[in-house]
Order: C-alpha cells, then structure tokens, then sequence
C-alpha cells in the first residue's frame, strides 16, 4: 500500500536499438528467486514423504539449490559491476563502459555526442518527477529513479 510521500523506486531497461548487440547483457531478473517444490519431486519420488530420510535429502537438496542462489547472485552482481561502474563505490564519476558516439550537427561549432536521459513525468499537473542521464555507451542499460508517491 502506497501512502503520499512515500519514496518509490522505478527500474527501467533502455535498449538503445541504434547500437550493436551487446553480448555481455544478460537480464537475469527473470531467474526464479524460491525453489518451485516440483524441481525436488523427481530426487524424492523414491521417498516415503514425511521419513527423516525424506527430511535428509530435502533440505540437502534445499542447500544445493541455496548455494547455487547465491553463486547466480553473486555472478549478476559482478556482472553489473563490470557493465555500469557507475553504481556501488565508484559514485558518478567513473568513467563510461565505451567511448560516446559523435552525432551528426553540422550547425554545430564543434563535435558533438549523443547523451540521453530518462525523464519521469506527471502528465496530470504537468510537472518532472523524476530524471535519470543515462551514463554508459551499450545498448542496455538499467536505470533506477527514485520518486515520491504523487497525491
């Protein structure tokens, strides 16, 4: 339940479709995050359901299944850290995965490059709620905006 002023936080993938395919994306958010029971049945089916053997071998199989969890979580979080330094430690000013992208302005006294921003807005009293720019040079990119609860 949503109360005004509560602080809400918004993720957004952008796919910037102009550019290469990035093959070290991986969107893993779709990864189950609870053990389905079905995944267990087929090692328990030989079982007899509520046996201290059938007890054993559940929660060995939970453990496995746990540290394979936390081996994927750990995976995503390097992951995310070698494809958007800007987030943890290195605040806003690391430097962007690639180099920019020049655009084509020819009334332009110099060279310029593409810069990109998400941008939150109440359309209902016409005013900004939110705004992210978009800081790495990939075809993916997750952004969160943080905002609060509107009236």
């Amino acid at each position: 339940d949503v109360m005004e002023g509560d602080v809400l936080n918004l993720t957004v993938t952008v796919e910037r479709k102009h550019l290469a395919e990035d093959p070290d994306w991986v969107d893993s958010d779709d990864e189950d995050d609870e053990p389905d029971e079905s995944v267990f049945e087929k090692e328990l089916a030989h079982l007899e359901e509520g046996s201290e053997e059938y007890e054993a071998k559940k929660e060995e199989l939970m453990d496995e299944w746990r540290d394979a969890y936390f081996e994927r979580q750990k995976k995503k979080r390097e992951r995310e850290k070698r494809r958007n330094p800007q987030t943890g430690e290195l605040g806003f000013a690391a430097k962007p995965l690639r180099d920019p992208i020049a655009v084509h302005a020819p009334y332009f006294p110099f060279e310029r490059y593409e810069q990109w921003m998400v941008l939150l807005v109440d359309v209902k009293s016409n005013k900004l709620v939110g705004y992210q720019k978009l800081s790495q040079n990939s075809r993916f990119e997750k952004v969160q905006l943080k905002f609060l609860a509107p009236k």
